[in-house]
């Protein structure tokens, strides 16, 4: 099955999302040598994935995973990467902000796959505790309206693929998928990417695995979230079905450019500092509105706010007022009591 799909894609001929499906599955399997996962990959990742492609791969991992349950009315903020820029992990820092003011969050991620930067990077710093079971998850999310799912946890599958991945040395349909299949079955998702090329395919991806709303970003100048640097594209999943595309200035909300240079961020120990001044609402040379613009734009895809701005300003007040930090403490806290 895996090498007829090779040399269908290498025709430039796109699977349809059976197709997909079925050769993904014949890997989970176990059976499939490395060389032919490799050379799928390359040669997806050439040819350009569609979104049939993407969406039987999704849903392929997506049955795969472990869930949890309870959480599908959540919301999950969570970017491609890619970027290749030192950047702060503005989705985790959104996930708290949102749930210190009652908007349920389950937020899917990893560790950073060079280099210490990923969401669970930055977790371990912070001393929030996440490797835990999907039961203790669930109590988690009924306590306080937030959880942390672990990719590299829900997704065992994922370790036949691994390895091809290191060898193929570049990104692939996984780093697009990965998003794609929170173990929640979020029904309101914001997902970034840095590569602006692939923003109409996810939307409709995402159309097609049955979210109810959802945003794809692309900002300048070049990062998986809305910028506060430039203008951000973003696309527009209804509940309705429709998708539209538009472009938000930072300027509509108040906020001027900042030289995406200065913009502060690096790995999980830096990332850690500033997440702890972000939290005392230091601006951090845009970095605190960066999070509140990103916060309000995942309160308006959940229909809490009438639009993006009116979402930045409500963020904004809950990080001024300490709300957050204060919903940060007992989060952290009661995440401890399941350490063994």
């Amino acid at each position: 099955m895996i090498e007829d799909a090779i040399k269908k894609i290498e025709a430039n001929s796109n699977l349809d999302q059976q197709e997909a499906f079925d050769t993904l599955e014949s890997i989970f399997e176990g059976n499939i040598p490395e060389e032919y996962i490799i050379n799928l990959l390359d040669a997806l990742q050439n040819k350009g994935e569609s979104i049939s492609e993407i969406t039987g791969f999704s849903n392929s991992l997506r049955s795969r995973c472990i869930s949890i349950s309870g959480a599908s009315d959540a919301v999950d903020t969570c970017g491609t990467g890619g970027s290749n820029l030192d950047r702060f992990n503005i989705g985790t820092t959104v996930a708290f902000i949102l749930a210190s003011g009652g908007y349920p969050v389950a937020k899917h991620g990893n560790r950073g796959s060079k280099r210490p930067n990923g969401s669970f990077d930055l977790l371990e710093k912070l001393d929030v505790f996440f490797e835990t079971t999907p039961e203790q998850e669930e109590k988690l999310f009924d306590k306080l309206g937030l959880v942390f799912l672990f990719a590299r946890t829900h997704h065992p599958g994922m370790k036949y693929v691994g390895p091809a991945r290191a060898k193929l040395g570049k990104r692939s349909i996984f780093n697009i998928i990965g998003p794609l299949c929170n173990p929640a079955n979020v029904q309101y998702q914001m997902v970034g990417v840095s590569d602006e090329s692939i923003g109409e395919k996810l939307i409709n991806v995402l159309k097609n695995l049955g979210r109810k709303r959802a945003i794809v970003v692309y900002g300048e100048p070049g990062i998986d979230e809305f910028s506060v640097a430039g203008v951000s594209n973003y696309w527009l999943l209804e509940e309705d079905g429709t998708i539209s595309k538009h472009v938000f200035d930072p300027a509509i909300a108040g906020l001027h450019h900042h030289d995406y240079e200065n913009v502060p961020g690096g790995d999980a120990d830096e990332n850690k500092i500033l997440f702890e001044k972000i939290l005392n609402h230091e601006s951090c040379d845009g970095l605190l509105d960066m999070a509140a613009l990103n916060a309000g734009a995942a309160i308006y895809i959940s229909g809490k706010a009438l639009s993006i701005v009116d979402g930045f300003n409500t963020a904004h007040v809950l990080i001024d007022s300490g709300k957050t930090k204060e919903f940060f403490e007992e989060y952290k806290t009661l995440s401890n009591q399941y350490k063994t």
